[in-house]
């Protein structure tokens, strides 16, 4: 089980130093001062409802790694232990092949 949470573990580092990356490039983005071309978004999500309009590139940027950080955090990932294709193969070779009914058994 304790290669299951290195797992794990190396996900959430690689999600948070790749979000904080993201936010970092944005941060940059407002540093150099770009604020042409800005753009629109609206997100639904169930009952919340997202509008941001004529933001800097930036401000995407810095939404989208806020994104990635708190959906690694929060959500992550759902691992289980075993291997559900072989428990139905071994069940399979246990039970041998289906038989047919006496109908479809072709005589020669």
């Amino acid at each position: 089980m304790s290669i299951v949470m290195e797992y794990l573990f190396w996900y959430k580092i690689s999600c948070l130093i790749v979000g904080l990356t993201i936010i970092y490039l944005g941060y940059l983005l407002f540093v150099k001062g770009i604020f042409n071309e800005s753009g629109d978004i609206d997100a639904n999500f169930k009952n919340y409802k997202l509008t941001v309009k004529k933001a800097a590139p930036g401000t995407f940027f810095v939404l989208f790694g806020a994104i990635i950080i708190g959906f690694s955090i929060f959500k992550g990932l759902e691992l289980t232990s075993g291997r559900p294709t072989e428990v139905k193969r071994t069940q399979a070779v246990e039970k041998g092949p289906p038989s047919l009914p006496d109908s479809e058994i072709i005589k020669k």
